[in-house]
């Protein structure tokens, strides 16, 4: 029995590839210098080391949604990951962002099918219950933007099962704001703020779109992943990050720190992957 047959939207880590080794050094820095430094600033070794967890996981989950949100940018996520890291101690900020990265990951994954493989219905049953969970801790837009997940993979594959999960999503989003409300923080984003973020997500399209060609092979298979399916994947995670900016105000804009930290570190880094592409042709 292949796991891989009924849970599709995981990605192993092939150890033999140089990126991948440098992901994993990373990570294991990310974890010890958290811990260290919390060690000498005074906290106690069990607060320390779990804030060491948080940054080595921060670290980890930044360059897995950097690789679904630039799949070609290999050296984008990890650099990405790295920065991320570094803004996030110095703003002291967030655990909370980690549920978050990582509905981010799946929703892609559902979207850009990097794994070369078609979503199931445990994909879609494990995504449902993941957003149950990010909606409880943050808000109902998460549902919302699930409705979009499914509609779109529609739109894309015509799977029937689309249809009745995109129904469900809106029968639990019913559900969800009935017994909880439509809460709104009412803590505005601030107007330098929202400038910002625009202007780097309208910059990270149009790189996006400059750089749409370059091949990337899904991992369980020697086809191409879609680059329609790449660039739809590409545009929710924009969409949806404004979204939560106008929804949480400035608090919102802090705590996507890491997905900044691709868009940047990809809008920065393309023109390489475009370099290394014409000199592989």
């Amino acid at each position: 029995m292949n796991p891989r047959q009924y849970f599709t939207l995981g990605r192993i880590i092939d150890k033999n590839y140089f990126t991948n080794k440098l992901i994993i050094l990373i990570t294991i820095f990310s974890l010890v210098a958290g811990s260290v430094i919390n060690l000498v600033n005074g906290v106690n070794l069990t607060d320390a080391t779990f804030s060491g967890l948080i940054f080595a996981l921060i670290a980890f989950f930044t360059w897995a949604l950097s690789r679904e949100i630039f799949p070609q940018g290999e050296y984008a996520a990890l650099i990405a990951s790295l920065l991320s890291v570094v803004v996030i101690f110095f703003l002291e900020q967030y655990p909370m962002i980690i549920p978050v990265i990582l509905w981010f990951i799946m929703a892609l994954r559902f979207i850009n099918q990097t794994t070369g493989l078609k979503p199931t219905i445990i994909d879609r049953s494990i995504i449902i219950i993941f957003t149950f969970f990010v909606s409880y801790l943050f808000s109902w837009i998460f549902f919302a933007m699930l409705i979009l997940v499914f509609s779109i993979n529609y739109f894309i594959s015509k799977q029937k099962n689309d249809v009745v999960f995109t129904i469900i999503s809106i029968l639990s989003l019913l559900i969800f704001i009935i017994f909880r409300g439509i809460w709104y923080n009412h803590v505005f984003v601030s107007l330098n703020n929202f400038i910002i973020i625009s202007m780097i997500s309208l910059v990270f399209l149009i790189t996006m779109f400059l750089v749409r060609n370059i091949r990337v092979i899904c991992d369980n298979t020697d086809e191409k992943v879609s680059i329609t399916r790449i660039y739809c994947a590409q545009i929710l995670i924009t969409f949806f990050c404004l979204i939560f900016v106008i929804w949480f105000g400035d608090e919102g804009f802090i705590m996507l720190t890491p997905v900044w930290c691709i868009f940047i570190c990809s809008i920065i880094l393309s023109p390489m992957h475009l370099i290394k592409k014409n000199h592989d042709l």
